[in-house]
């Protein structure tokens, strides 16, 4: 049988792009071969890993079965060719690099490096992707898990999910017609399908069932946070990474969500309120549901996310395993510098800067601007940049860390790297320094340049050193695990008495100073910073 794409393997050992889509190849008689509770699925060997791209865990979420729950898929009986990565669920264009525009709903795919497999079974690391539940795919190429799989010596998945309207929209109609009467949160149910689909096959592919990792970025972060918090999570992992999750990953109430939210998207996509709504979203184009304008959210539905998962942290309402959470130095320098190019078209000045407050902090602008004064920033975009990122991200990590950490053991960090390798440049036409901002951290996880190259110089000896704490949290949920082989600092254990996270540099030190740094007793006490909106 061939994969979802129809397409064969080549006959000789490469690795080649075929518009913009990973593709293996190798001779079939060398080809890996590993049987998977749905049929088997033949790979390729890379670097002495070997990789399958494209398994389907979940059926096409198409038709009748859009805007549902993930089914399971149909079983095969011959080899299933899973050599050509899957396609990104649908998505517009974006100067992302982990994003791919699609108009293809057939997304419900894994990928899987594995290196040989050997009597021990290895951990396993399962990778969500990041995009702000608008954008993003599994197989970018800076998401090659070939040399973190070696590194780490373990299993490593990355998995697809939907996003945009596709896979976050709430709606009365779309309640009736599921037997749970609720709606949204497809996206976190997709990962929630990969994840048993991970616990069924990873022995399989040489993994340990029993220590699952779920690890994700930006977005796919605020999903390992939900992930926490939802009851249907447990059992399927035993640990979880936590990179620079944002103020996304809070939830809005189902009614509110269905009656104010996505009443908008609605009207984008075509489809008016009444009897008639089910049907239309069915059969409605994939393309009109690419037109939603609204930032997706999670809803708080009672079933799938009972609480915001800040406050689930904060009730002890959550999956308890250990966790490893963090946040870059300056965040938001990355959305800053596209609000200087893309919006104002100038760097900025003190009257943008008023303008950015307004607009980020409403009725508390100026309480916000009394922390935040202009004789300590270099310039005005380096101000908001700053107050942004503590807002959006660092206190809001700080403010789960200290929830988790009443329950279970946490390890804080903030990556704070100086003019670090970037996978994703500024774009042009700011005058932001390159520092440790959003997505920093990606091509040290994956020793990746974002072009699929190893890092080399100081930038590998940074990756082998991130890579050696995240395996060894993988492994035994501490990141100080055999550190009798590598050379590491000790991470220390956070916890409310000593909030203690450990600074992720070329000279990593332990500090208890982020909370201080960032602000972070200001936000919360101005309700900026909480564990709902």
């Amino acid at each position: 049988m061939t994969g979802h794409s129809g397409w064969f393997a080549l006959p000789i050992f490469l690795a080649v792009t075929t518009f913009g889509t990973p593709v293996l190849a190798q001779s079939a008689a060398s080809a890996p071969v590993v049987k998977t509770d749905l049929g088997p699925v033949e790979g390729a060997r890379r670097d002495g890993v070997d990789v399958f791209l494209g398994i389907p865990f979940a059926a096409p979420p198409t038709g009748e079965r859009r805007l549902l729950p993930p089914a399971a898929p149909t079983a095969w009986t011959s080899p299933l060719r899973a050599t050509i990565a899957p396609s990104s669920c649908p998505q517009t264009a974006s100067p992302d690099p982990a994003g791919l525009a699609s108009n293809n709903e057939d997304c419900l795919y894994l990928n899987i490096w594995a290196p040989t497999p050997t009597a021990q079974p290895r951990p396993v690391m399962v990778w969500v992707h990041g995009g702000g539940f608008v954008e993003g795919y599994s197989a970018a190429k800076q998401y090659d898990a070939t040399r973190l799989a070696v590194r780490a010596n373990a299993v490593v998945v990355t998995v697809n999910y939907r996003v945009g309207a596709l896979g976050f929209l709430a709606a009365d109609a779309l309640d009736a017609a599921d037997r749970r009467h609720v709606s949204g949160n497809y996206g976190l149910l997709d990962v929630q399908a990969a994840l048993q689909w991970v616990n069924r096959n990873a022995a399989a592919f040489g993994g340990d069932p029993h220590r699952i990792t779920v690890m994700g970025e930006s977005a796919g972060a605020n999903l390992v946070l939900g992930l926490l918090a939802s009851p249907a999570s447990e059992g399927l992992f035993q640990r979880a990474i936590v990179q620079s999750s944002t103020d996304g990953a809070h939830t809005v109430p189902l009614a509110q969500a269905e009656k104010q939210v996505y009443a908008r998207t609605l009207e984008e996509i075509g489809c008016s309120s009444g009897p008639g709504l089910l049907a239309c979203l069915r059969s409605a184009p994939v393309q009109s549901f690419l037109r939603m304008t609204l930032k997706p959210t999670f809803v708080q539905d009672g079933v799938v996310l009972p609480l915001d998962p800040l406050e689930a942290f904060r009730q002890g309402r959550f999956i308890r395993v250990p966790v490893l959470i963090g946040s870059n130095a300056k965040e938001n320098y990355l959305f800053t510098a596209r609000v200087e190019a893309d919006v104002l078209k100038h760097t900025m000045t003190g009257e943008d800067l008023r303008g950015q407050f307004k607009t980020s902090f409403g009725d508390k602008a100026d309480a916000v601007g009394g922390q935040y004064v202009s004789d300590a920033y270099v310039n005005a975009a380096t101000l908001i940049g700053s107050a942004l990122t503590d807002r959006r991200f660092a206190c809001l990590a700080n403010l789960a860390r200290t929830g988790l950490a009443q329950y279970v053991p946490v390890f804080g960090y903030q990556l704070d790297i100086a003019d670090p390798l970037q996978q994703q440049p500024l774009v042009p036409g700011n005058d932001l320094p390159n520092v440790s901002y959003h997505t920093s951290d990606l091509g040290y996880v994956f020793d990746n340049d974002g072009d699929g190259q190893k890092l080399s110089g100081r930038h590998a000896s940074l990756s082998h050193m991130i890579a050696d704490y995240w395996s060894a949290f993988a492994a035994d949920g501490d990141p100080n695990a055999g550190a009798e082989r590598t050379v590491r600092v000790t991470w220390p254990r956070f916890s409310r008495e000593a909030p203690v996270v450990l600074s992720i540099s070329d000279t990593p030190m332990a500090t208890g100073g982020f909370a201080a740094e960032h602000k972070c007793a200001f936000w919360e006490q101005s309700g900026l910073v909480a564990t709902t909106w």
